[in-house]
Order: structure tokens, then C-alpha cells, then sequence
């Protein structure tokens, strides 16, 4: 909704019924550990959040679960959880516990989960980080694919600007780890647009990252603001342009559009 976290009741009822109106085949959830479990033990959304797995189920969508204990640039843990290594088996132990609560609610199966968000961007700052995160990654998807969810296919969402500002070994090691390529796509590099007529040679980048894995597109967003260069009509080329080179690839099975609308000055300021 274009009012986003002020959005009204009203505003969400518009948006789930313009999801149903054209069909949408899948929807996107993300959500922090921390928003989830703020506290030890202490699970906030998470009755909302089995509530929205199955009203996109009764609605006949998939569901892609972005769950982010690592978003982009920081840590988002329980608060007591936040300084451990990630192989710490207090990590582990709390993340079974998760899943066990998850299970309480009810929740039914997400069809995709992305265990971080823009891992690739924290790792850059946090190389010594990696190597447990990862063990972390292997136990968490073990936990999900045992206890829970045997059919949820698991990945790591990285970024296409990794690929093209030095972190191409860290998003190859990512990928190595998952069973699906995740990517956010975003053609900005430090606030410069590429050229909508690269993005065929971007296809080609993320493919050849993904190897013979299945991609799917946690975000795909182009800006249309004047102060950027860009414009209305250009962000329309960008996706016109985008959805064909997504359709030609076989590889390629979800995209989701981000965003309808520009963030408000206020959500800026924040």
C-alpha cells in the first residue's frame, strides 16, 4: 500500500484484492528473527504470520518466506542471541524452537524460504562471520526440511551488485551452500542507473552464478525519480525489458516487483 507501515486496514484489503485480480502465483512475506522473536522465547508476529502462510493458501498462492537473521547490513536476532557465532549451538537450539512454535500456529508450508537477506552485502564487513554462518545455514535447513517442511525448497538471497562491486566470491560461496538462487535486481550502482540495455548481459551474470540452480527474485525494482536520471517511462522500459529477459530463461521461476510506489519522506527520514 502506498501509505506502507501507516497503511490502513482498508489499504490491505485493496491490496490482497488487486493480488487476486491479476492472479498473483505467489506471495512474498519477510520478516526479521527479531521481529519475530524480539526476546528470548518471546514470539511477537508469529500468529499473524502462520495466519498470512494460509490466507495465501486458501487464496491458491505459494508463498516465498523471507526469514532474516542477517538483512543486508546488520544482524536482526532475538536480543539475547545477538552476539553469539552463528555455530553457537544456543543459535541452533533457539532456531528449533522457532520452527517448533511455528508448527504450534499452525502454519502451513511455505513453498520457498531465504535464510538471509543480502547476505552477501554483510559478509563484505563481516568476512570472518561466513564460515559459521554457513554451518548455521546447513543446520537450519536440516531443522526445516526434518521437523517441518521436507518439500520447502531453501536458499540465501544475494545481490546483483555483488556481482558487480568485488563480492562475486562470497555470493558464489552462498550459492554453493543452497538448494535455489536467490538474487535481489536492482541496476543502480551508487546511485547510478545502468543501461536498460544491459540487462539481458545481467541475466546472463546471475545465470552463470546460479549454475544449474533454479532463480527466483526475492525484489526487482527500478526508481523513476527525475533526480536519478530516470523517469516514469523509463522505469516502464525497465520492466517491460526485465519480464521478457525472465520469461526466456527457464531458470528463472518467480519475480516479485518492488515496489508500487516510492517510499514517503517520512519512512526517508527514518
Amino acid at each position: 500500500p502506498r501509505n506502507g507501515g501507516a497503511a490502513t486496514t482498508e489499504d490491505w484489503v485493496a491490496t490482497t484484492q488487486d493480488l487476486k485480480d491479476v492472479n498473483a502465483p505467489t506471495g512474498v512475506i519477510t520478516k526479521t528473527w527479531a521481529d519475530l522473536e524480539p526476546g528470548s522465547r518471546i514470539y511477537g508476529d508469529m500468529r499473524q504470520l502462520a495466519k498470512d502462510f494460509n490466507d495465501n493458501a486458501a487464496a491458491g498462492r505459494a508463498v516465498f518466506f523471507g526469514f532474516q537473521p542477517i538483512n543486508t547490513v546488520k544482524r536482526e536476532l532475538p536480543r539475547d542471541l545477538a552476539k553469539l557465532a552463528w555455530d553457537d549451538p544456543a543459535m541452533i537450539t533457539r532456531f528449533q524452537e522457532f520452527m517448533d512454535h511455528m508448527m504450534l500456529e499452525g502454519a502451513k508450508p511455505p513453498k520457498y524460504i531465504s535464510l538471509a537477506n543480502e547476505a552477501d552485502v554483510y559478509f563484505e564487513k563481516n568476512p570472518k562471520e561466513l564460515e559459521s554462518f554457513l554451518k548455521f545455514y546447513e543446520a537450519a535447513q536440516a531443522i526445516i526440511k526434518r521437523n517441518a517442511w521436507p518439500e520447502t525448497r531453501i536458499g540465501i538471497t544475494v545481490t546483483f551488485d555483488g556481482l558487480m562491486k568485488g563480492r562475486t566470491k562470497i555470493v558464489q560461496k552462498l550459492l554453493q551452500a543452497t538448494e535455489i538462487a536467490i538474487f535481489t535486481y536492482y541496476p543502480v550502482i551508487d546511485l547510478k542507473l545502468l543501461p536498460i540495455e544491459d540487462i539481458n548481459s545481467h541475466m546472463d551474470m546471475m545465470v552463470a552464478a546460479a549454475g544449474e540452480k533454479d532463480i527466483y527474485f526475492q525484489e526487482v525494482g527500478f526508481p523513476s525519480s527525475e533526480g536519478l536520471g530516470s523517469s516514469e517511462a523509463r522505469q516502464a522500459k525497465f520492466f517491460d525489458t526485465f519480464i521478457s529477459a525472465a520469461r526466456s530463461r527457464d531458470q528463472v521461476k518467480m519475480a516479485s516487483l518492488f515496489m508500487l510506489h516510492d517510499f514517503t519522506a517520512e519512512h526517508c527520514d527514518m
